[in-house]
């Protein structure tokens, strides 16, 4: 009698031990279906957009043109659009709560009242700018649009942004700066806040850091016929601590204007490069005071 009943335990014992192991092999099956199964990525969603019927694409240099009267502020009734590409944002410290766009005929300032939007705007990415209830005006002679602050033009709302913003397709090239080599070049109101490009400059305090005590920072720099440009640097910069390199080199930047001083504001560190000491230099300075030649 036990014999059977141990019999019976053994075949019950193994029975269920079946069972289990048949359900591990089948959840184990499952599973490497699972882990398998190949999924279709979705697609990345290109951004689109054109004017609506009715409204009125103009350029950039003609915007600027509404805005006759420096300090005074322009509000735009009209149903109109600008189009352009990022040149500038706020990825590397330089630039603040700000896109710098352009087209063929001129750049401008955009005020948002958004931080990190290089995440958003990249630098070649096309937009469409819907100016209708903004204001154009200007910060210290620089054109820029944006909304009314304190009686200025201050930050459009970033609530506000999508309404006024618009990017089409993918950020593509950036266009090529404008190349600036003397006073002339310099004073064209086409290039302002545009992109530009300063060859066979030179920076005036070598051997300083691009920001001193931590706080925003006049440079001088020399274009290549001696005149003065303003590189003016926020400590908020990624290359605040980057020394201004001797001798004569090439410098990018967006250029810009205060109070009848030319300005550049350079995006990164990149955008200086190229510097070399002239060999034929022995000696370099104006000697204007008598006896500043020293032992010579």
């Amino acid at each position: 009698m036990k014999t059977i009943e141990k019999t019976l335990i053994m075949k019950k014992s193994f029975n269920i031990k079946s069972l289990i192991l048949i359900g591990m092999l089948g959840v184990s099956a499952i599973l490497s279906s699972c882990v398998k199964q190949d999924f279709a990525e979705p697609e990345a969603t290109v951004p689109s957009f054109s004017v609506p019927a009715g409204d009125t694409l103009i350029s950039i240099q003609e915007l600027k043109a509404l805005h006759t009267i420096a300090g005074h502020l322009d509000s735009i009734k009209n149903n109109y659009y600008i189009k352009g590409v990022v040149t500038g944002n706020d990825q590397f410290g330089n630039i603040y709560k700000t896109l710098y766009i352009q087209d063929s005929t001129g750049g401008i300032v955009i005020s948002l009242n958004k931080t990190s939007l290089y995440n958003e705007y990249k630098q070649g990415q096309v937009i469409y700018v819907k100016c209708k209830n903004l204001v154009l005006g200007d910060y210290g002679g620089t054109p820029q649009i944006g909304a009314v602050y304190n009686g200025g033009t201050g930050q459009l709302p970033e609530i506000a942004i999508p309404n006024h913003l618009f990017k089409d397709g993918m950020p593509g090239a950036v266009p090529s700066p404008v190349h600036i080599r003397t006073s002339t070049e310099l004073a064209d109101g086409s290039n302002m806040s545009k992109l530009v490009i300063l060859d066979s400059c030179s920076f005036t305090e070598v051997g300083k850091t691009f920001v001193a005590d931590d706080v925003t920072t006049d440079r001088a720099l020399k274009l290549k016929d001696g005149t003065p440009v303003t590189v003016r640097t926020s400590n908020y910069a990624a290359f605040k601590n980057s020394i201004l390199p001797d001798g004569y080199g090439t410098v990018i930047g967006l250029l810009g204007i205060y109070n009848g001083s030319y300005q550049l504001v350079i995006r990164n560190i990149n955008d200086v490069y190229g510097f070399y000491v002239d060999p034929r230099i022995i000696l370099k300075g104006s000697f204007a005071v008598s006896g500043s030649l020293g032992q010579f």
